[in-house]
């Protein structure tokens, strides 16, 4: 997992303005340069084509980047991915977001990043993240997950998974809440990036904020956007706040002290804390650089 990994800005790739915005864009932690819905059928190639100059400008502002591809099912899937890992090593994104994500296609995935690794002179890294948004990804995400040692996280989409489900997203936060519980469980349990689906109302607010603040008590290691206006609002909720840092100081200092006392347990602002709390405690200071993850 990565723990200083929050907001991921979606960036059709064919969009120069869309580059430079979030070149500039101080707080944002990673890029998706979409190449996929983002980009419309005639512009496929020019998205494709810009991938090595947005890459570059990308990481001299030190942003994170991944390319969506197309459907690996599909030819036009299969030349992005072959593009994308013939590029120079030093071009090369962190990852690549499979849509759709099933066995097979994470399968194909990583045996192409495996043929161009061992072809390729010079050595590279690249990721893999899943997009969970359709019933099929939801149910077999188990062993979606399973298919590839590449995977460092997935991405919830709500817009397709309810289009698949032929239901409007609106009318039904109980099943969106269980599909998000489900992706959030599997991610943990296989020691991976969370990240929800983007608000789309990014004129309101009332609603992108309210959507950021559940993500983060559903336990997301963060949320995708689709806006810039979105990005601080989203890295301000996912990061430990002052209060938060120095509580979690003091109760690691008190449960550490009950422990030389030969002590399990202890009190602290008149609760009992134990190590599942110290525990969390540390998560928060890790996340904040004040605790190595050791």
């Amino acid at each position: 997992m990565n723990s200083k990994r929050r907001s991921l800005l979606f960036v059709p790739a064919d969009s120069e303005k869309f580059i430079r915005k979030a070149v500039s864009l101080p707080r944002l932690d990673a890029v998706i340069l979409d190449l996929e819905d983002g980009v419309s059928p005639d512009r496929k190639q020019q998205a494709r084509d810009n991938l090595c100059r947005a890459v570059e400008e990308l990481h001299d502002a030190c942003k994170e980047v991944f390319v969506r591809i197309n459907d690996i099912a599909s030819l036009r899937g299969i030349e992005d991915l072959l593009h994308i890992v013939t590029l120079p090593p030093h071009l090369m994104p962190e990852g690549v977001l499979i849509p759709k994500a099933t066995e097979r296609s994470v399968t194909a995935a990583d045996a192409v990043i495996a043929a161009a690794q061992g072809d390729s002179h010079t050595p590279f890294s690249l990721g893999i993240l899943l997009m969970i948004e359709t019933a099929y990804s939801l149910s077999n995400i188990r062993s979606i997950l399973s298919a590839s040692c590449r995977i460092q996280g997935l991405v919830f989409g709500a817009e397709d998974y309810t289009n698949d489900l032929d239901v409007e997203k609106e009318q039904v936060k109980d099943m969106l809440l269980y599909a998000k519980c489900t992706a959030v469980n599997w991610a943990k349990a296989c020691n991976i990036d969370a990240f929800d689906t983007p608000c789309t109302d990014f004129k309101n607010p009332e609603v992108y904020l309210s959507e950021i603040a559940q993500a983060k008590k559903l336990g997301f290691s963060g949320k995708t956007c689709i806006h810039p206006v979105m990005v601080d609002a989203v890295n301000d909720t996912f990061s430990p706040s002052p209060q938060q840092i120095s509580r979690a100081k003091l109760l690691l200092e008190a449960y550490e002290e009950g422990i030389r006392q030969h002590k399990g347990a202890v009190s602290f602002e008149g609760k009992m804390i134990d190590l599942p709390i110290a525990q969390r405690a540390k998560k928060i200071l890790q996340k904040a650089g004040e605790l190595s993850d050791s």
